[in-house]
């Protein structure tokens, strides 16, 4: 179950969806989609509405006021907090009453885990997401809190979750990039030995937010592009997000370079699928690669929510570079420039991919991105 509040809780519930299969069928059970329930899905539309203004005001923020209140909001999910869950989640009971209470409910956001217990099921499984657990995200027994990470699990054990009901899982992934990762690694570092242009892939946030910060990035990367000997190429997720579009097409467009648009999941499959079918093919060596092969700018956008996150899935395996926020992207295997935060609580998990040695810091500008970024284009990256 998923509740759109950004990307990150429908890209989580979307790894786990894909572990279905014929002898454990899986419904991937989206909120604010249900028909038949308006209050309550109305409620949740109203809420992530409001998010996503907040969020857009907060990266946009020019005297860094409204951005440290933001900051602050995200980050404390305390006690009191998860009371006020529990109530609005009375609300949304009507979404899950018909569901066999022997279901299996697995929960990538905290509404849905909290709402599937007050509706009786029992056998429930909370995703604990971020790198940064808050009381707000915990849910109590008999429910099942898996997290991502040794810090996560720490945390909710000092808060006092019973060991029983904690679980140190690992990643949230999609199947199909977890059974890649080794090979999809082998193809990147093939793709840099023989001085292929680097490919970045941007996505943008599911709130829509740091269009300024994002086509500064843009802009940056393509004159970075002209600088290098065999340039980069560069991917550009935009979502559902027609202002970000706009902004991404107008950059391209005053800086004179030729670039191509895909709309939908169709078209961005077929563009990883040719990206990737063209390194493993027959007889394709280092020696015979042709390295200007693929710099290219392309703007990808999708019809709603799901498709917008789906796009990026699917583009990644043809990444060498993913560009993007410190969000649950930054627990995905390929190599990330992280650039700024949108909210404190997000923080940590760029600290735990440079834990981990496949991710930079935080970049807290727009310059230090560059820098970084021609770094990772580099013979030496």
């Amino acid at each position: 179950g998923t509740v759109r509040c950004g990307y990150g809780h429908h890209r989580i519930a979307l790894a786990l969806a894909s572990y279905g299969g014929p002898d454990r069928p899986t419904l991937l059970h989206d909120f604010a989609a249900v028909e038949g329930c308006a209050p309550s899905v109305e409620l949740l539309t109203r809420l992530d509405a409001l998010y996503s203004r907040l969020s857009r005001a907060a990266s946009e923020d020019p005297t860094g006021v409204f951005t440290r209140i933001w900051n602050e909001l995200l980050t404390s999910g305390d006690a009191n907090a998860s009371r006020s869950m529990r109530q609005f989640c009375e609300q949304l009971k009507p979404l899950l009453l018909g569901l066999p209470l022997e279901t299996p409910v697995v929960a990538a956001h905290t509404f849905v885990a909290i709402t599937a217990l007050l509706c009786g099921c029992k056998r429930v499984i909370n995703l604990v997401f971020d790198n940064h657990a808050q009381p707000v995200h915990i849910v109590p027994p008999p429910a099942i809190n898996c997290v991502q990470t040794p810090k996560c699990e720490q945390q909710l054990l000092a808060m006092g979750v019973p060991a029983s009901n904690v679980r140190l899982v690992g990643h949230f992934l999609p199947k199909e990039l977890a059974e890649n990762a080794v090979a999809d690694s082998r193809l990147r570092m093939r793709r840099a030995r023989c001085g292929a242009p680097r490919r970045f892939l941007i996505s943008v946030g599911g709130a829509g937010a740091q269009r300024h910060l994002l086509s500064a990035l843009l802009r940056g990367l393509i004159r970075l592009s002209r600088e290098l000997p065999v340039g980069i190429s560069v991917f550009m997720n935009v979502g559902d997000h027609g202002h970000m579009r706009s902004a991404a097409i107008d950059v391209l467009r005053s800086e004179g370079v030729s670039f191509s648009e895909c709309v939908g999941i169709g078209a961005a499959s077929s563009f990883a699928s040719e990206r990737l079918g063209a390194a493993k093919r027959p007889g394709t060596s280092e020696e015979n690669e042709d390295p200007t092969e693929g710099r290219e700018f392309v703007v990808f956008s999708g019809g709603d929510p799901l498709e917008a996150t789906i796009i990026t899935e699917v583009l990644v395996r043809a990444a060498d570079v993913l560009v993007t926020k410190p969000s649950e992207l930054a627990f995905y295997p390929l190599p990330k420039l992280h650039t700024c935060r949108v909210g404190n609580h997000e923080a940590l998990a760029a600290v735990r991919s440079r834990e981990l040695g496949d991710g930079t810091a935080e970049a807290a500008t727009v310059e230090e991105s560059l820098r970084l970024a021609r770094h990772l284009a580099g013979e030496g990256a």
